[in-house]
């Protein structure tokens, strides 16, 4: 699906959330100001208990609208499992202190440029079930030249609990990861978003440098 909507999208910048997660009002902002060619800019999650997240739910909270306190109140009653996530510190040219490490680079808090997600095909439709996509996804992009810049402490999202998915396919999603991260392991895969685009906006795919 969510190569389905790159391939309608029409901005050349891509920020991709869960349906699972809440965003505070600057998000989008503090995402904007982080953006920077040649790299992909992956955020942080904090995550809601499973109490604290039915009551959410049940009684439409607007969590996104919380003060600094109200969130450190939520943390000492260990309703949500982060604190610091939520303050802003301009960590300058720390933030690309670990350009090419794909770890915990998850998409439900991801941005990056649009040109960059074609050049490599978008998301491996050939994962099934959970599991390191999202990983895959930025190890591809990492071969290519496009680097990690962090978003931590800048463009945290809020996490809502649900139950475990079905896991699996984890071990065959494992093994195309560890093809991934072999040196002459794959970059742009066979059934990613280019199935989904139109004849004009493959040919532009096809002809970027």
């Amino acid at each position: 699906m969510r190569n389905k909507a790159v391939a309608q999208s029409k901005g050349s910048y891509l920020l991709f959330v869960d349906g699972d997660c809440i965003m505070l009002p600057d998000f989008i902002e503090h995402h904007l100001r982080l953006s920077e060619k040649g790299y992909f800019i992956p955020g942080n999650r904090i995550l809601l208990s499973n109490h604290y997240t039915h009551k959410v739910l049940q009684t439409s909270i607007q969590l996104y609208l919380y003060s600094k306190l109200s969130f450190l109140q939520l943390f000492i009653r260990r309703h949500i499992n982060h604190f610091g996530s939520l303050l802003r510190i301009p960590l300058g040219v720390f933030r690309k202190w670990h350009q090419r490490r794909w770890e915990a680079a998850k998409t439900c808090n991801l941005a990056i440029w649009k040109q960059d997600f074609l050049a490599i095909n978008g998301f491996d439709e050939s994962f099934e079930g959970w599991g390191y996509e999202d990983s895959d996804l930025v190890i591809r992009l990492i071969k290519t030249g496009i680097y990690r810049k962090s978003g931590r402490y800048a463009v945290p999202v809020l996490h809502l609990w649900h139950p475990t998915h079905d896991r699996t396919q984890e071990d065959k999603n494992r093994i195309k990861l560890q093809n991934s991260l072999k040196k002459d392991g794959r970059i742009v895969i066979d059934k990613g978003v280019n199935q989904h685009l139109g004849s004009q906006t493959k040919t532009e795919t096809l002809s970027m440098p």
